[in-house]
C-alpha cells in the first residue's frame, strides 16, 4: 500500500520580547534611574573635622538624636545656614517652641526683623524661608478629621498633631510639583516627639502607641518616596528632610539598655543618615564657661558625635565637638573661640573684661532641667 505524503511542517518564528514596548504596555513609559550627583548642605569644618562629613547630604533624610541639651538643634542651624547659602526654601518646623532666632542669626542663616513701635521685634520674615510653629499648624489644620480624611466647618482639637507635619509637607511638596514653588526645598523639624497624634488629641489621652503608629502611618510616603524620588536624574528639584528626635532607654533583662526613640521609630528605617550626639547611656555632655572674675557664661557644650547610619557614602566615624551659640566649632579651638567672641560674652554678662579663661564641666541635673 503507497504510503500518504508527510504533510509540511509550518515553521513559525518565535516572536522575539521587545522590552520598551512592554514597559508602554504597563504604563511605565521612558523610564531613568540615573541619580544627581551627591551633594552636600555645607557645616562648618569642625562638622568634618569630627565626623568626617561635610554636613548632611541633599536628597536624603537625616537624623539627629541623643539626649537633652547635646547640641542636636545646632544641627538645624547648621542646616538653614548652610541651605540658605545654596538657595534653598527653607521650611522651619518648630514643633517643640525652641527655635532661637538670635542663635540661627549667629550660625549664619539671614532674615529680616520686623519691630513694633516700641522697637520690639515682633516677626522674622524672608523670601527663602518658611517659619511654622505649633500654633500656625494649628490654625491650618485644626479643622482636618484625620480619621475621615476630610476638612470640616468646626474645629476638632486645641493642639497641633503629628499628623499636621507630615500634611503641611506634603502640601508644600505638591505646590512645588504644580509649579507655584520653584527652588530647591529644605525641611527642618525640631523635634519628632514633641507633639502627640490626632487620636490622642481628639480623646484627650496621649497613647504612646497612637503615637508611634501615627509618625510610621503619616511619614512612611515622605520618607520612602518624596524626599528620595527628588534625587533621581529626571527630578526637577532637590528636596532635603532634616530633624532632631531625643531618645530614652529600654531596660534590658540581658546586656545593655536598647536606645529608643521619643515619638517612636518610625523614622529609624526610613531616614537614610543617623548622627547620635551625646554618649548612649547618659548624655555624657560637659559644659563649656567662660569664666573672669567670678563671672561665668556657658558658651556651649562639648560631647561626641557619631555617625551610626550611613547609606549614603558608607562612612561613619565618631568624634568630639562642641556646639556653641555661632554654630559647631572643633574641641581643639574653644580658647580661640572665646577670644574671638570677647565682645559677645561681655555683652551677656553685662561685664567689660579684656578675656577669658575656658572651664569645662560635668552637666549636672539643674542643667539638664533648664
Amino acid at each position: 500500500m503507497a504510503k500518504k505524503p508527510e504533510k509540511e511542517k509550518k515553521i513559525t518564528e518565535k516572536k522575539v520580547f521587545n522590552m520598551n514596548a512592554f514597559k508602554e504596555g504597563i504604563g511605565l513609559g521612558d523610564q531613568v534611574v540615573k541619580e544627581k550627583e551627591l551633594t552636600w548642605i555645607p557645616f562648618k569644618k569642625a562638622f568634618h573635622d569630627a565626623v568626617g562629613l561635610p554636613g548632611v547630604p541633599r536628597g536624603y533624610t537625616t537624623q539627629f538624636r541623643g539626649f537633652s541639651d547635646v547640641g542636636k538643634s545646632t544641627g538645624i542651624y547648621e542646616t538653614i545656614a548652610g541651605a540658605q547659602k545654596l538657595g534653598d526654601f527653607i521650611v522651619i518646623i518648630d514643633t517643640e517652641g525652641s527655635f532661637n532666632w538670635e542663635h540661627a542669626k549667629l550660625v549664619g542663616f539671614k532674615f529680616e526683623e520686623i519691630a513694633d513701635e516700641d522697637g520690639v521685634v515682633v516677626n522674622h520674615i524672608g523670601d527663602d524661608f518658611l517659619y511654622i510653629g505649633g500654633s500656625d499648624l494649628l490654625d491650618m489644620f485644626r479643622n482636618y478629621d484625620y480619621s475621615k480624611s476630610e476638612m470640616t466647618k468646626n474645629s476638632l482639637r486645641n493642639i497641633p498633631v503629628i499628623e499636621d507635619v507630615a500634611r503641611l509637607m506634603n502640601v508644600i511638596l505638591d505646590k512645588q510639583d504644580a509649579g507655584e514653588l520653584e527652588k530647591n526645598i529644605t525641611f527642618c523639624w525640631d523635634s519628632i516627639g514633641s507633639i502627640s497624634c490626632y487620636q490622642s488629641a481628639v480623646s484627650n489621652s496621649n497613647n504612646n502607641q497612637w503615637n508611634a503608629g501615627a509618625l510610621k502611618r503619616s511619614f512612611e510616603s515622605i520618607l520612602n518616596f518624596r524626599i528620595p524620588a527628588s534625587r533621581r536624574e529626571k527630578a526637577k528639584y532637590i528636596n532635603t528632610f532634616v530633624a532632631v528626635q531625643k531618645i530614652w532607654l529600654r531596660p534590658n533583662q540581658i546586656g545593655q539598655p536598647t536606645i529608643m526613640h521619643n515619638g517612636g521609630e518610625g523614622f529609624k528605617y526610613g531616614v537614610r543618615m543617623i548622627f547620635h550626639m551625646g554618649g548612649k547611656s547618659t548624655s555624657s555632655a560637659k559644659k563649656l564657661d567662660a569664666v573672669n572674675g567670678g563671672r561665668k557664661y556657658q558658651f556651649g557644650v562639648r560631647t561626641d558625635i557619631e555617625c551610626t547610619k550611613n547609606h549614603v557614602n558608607g562612612i561613619e566615624l565618631m568624634g568630639s565637638i562642641c556646639s556653641t551659640p555661632h554654630g559647631f566649632i572643633n574641641p581643639d579651638e574653644k580658647n580661640a573661640y572665646i577670644k574671638e567672641n570677647v565682645a559677645f560674652i561681655n555683652k551677656k554678662l553685662g561685664t567689660n573684661f579684656e578675656d577669658f579663661q575656658v572651664v569645662e564641666e560635668e552637666m549636672s541635673e539643674e542643667d539638664y532641667s533648664k
